[in-house]
């Protein structure tokens, strides 16, 4: 704007009010983000032991993987997005139950992710026991681009966190034969 009157007119126009009451107010979540560390290749510490790390080109946000602690204890996992927050962690058990071996852990095989206030994002990680569940899941389920129907009154988007991870991860090195390893 050419001065502070006109953005002030502007702001205070019935207009703009008019068009703020219709689009109402909604919530801005954000998540926690920290960037990426990757080894040096040196040692250091006290007794040179320790290897240094550095941050990285990476930035690593909250709820883009699942916890540490879910991801090792499970033999896939499943990433769903644009959940309806009406959907409850018995709900996302009891619709992939047909797909598992054995019964569903309705705590720990689902884990939500929500932003910095606790507030549900509508995405979640769905946990597999056994290799292969996860896939036929999917396999079963899918119409088509990961498009999930039946789990809560919207389409759900469903990823395997294994595909994600291939998706992230840059151009792999070229196999080298062995008289290029040895020069």
């Amino acid at each position: 704007m050419e001065s502070a009157e006109l953005a002030d007119n502007a702001v205070t126009s019935a207009l703009v009010k008019e068009r703020m009451a219709e689009i109402g107010q909604h919530r801005i979540r954000y998540n926690k983000a920290r960037r990426e560390l990757v080894l040096t290749g040196t040692h250091g510490g006290p007794d040179g032991t320790d290897l240094l790390r550095k941050l990285g080109p990476r930035l690593i946000v909250d709820g883009d993987m699942p916890t540490k602690e879910f991801f090792t204890a499970h033999a896939n996992a499943i990433f769903l997005r644009d959940l309806d927050p009406s959907v409850t962690k018995q709900d996302i058990a009891d619709y992939f139950q047909p797909f598992c071996s054995i019964p569903r852990d309705v705590n720990g095989s689902t884990e939500f992710v929500t932003c910095r206030e606790g507030l549900p994002t509508g995405r979640a990680f769905v946990g597999f026991d056994e290799l292969g569940e996860a896939e036929r899941a999917l396999e079963a389920l899918s119409e088509g681009k990961g498009r999930l129907v039946g789990l809560g009154p919207s389409v759900v988007i469903a990823d395997l966190v294994k595909e994600r991870l291939d998706k992230d991860r840059r151009l792999k090195r070229p196999a080298r034969s062995e008289e290029e390893l040895l020069d």
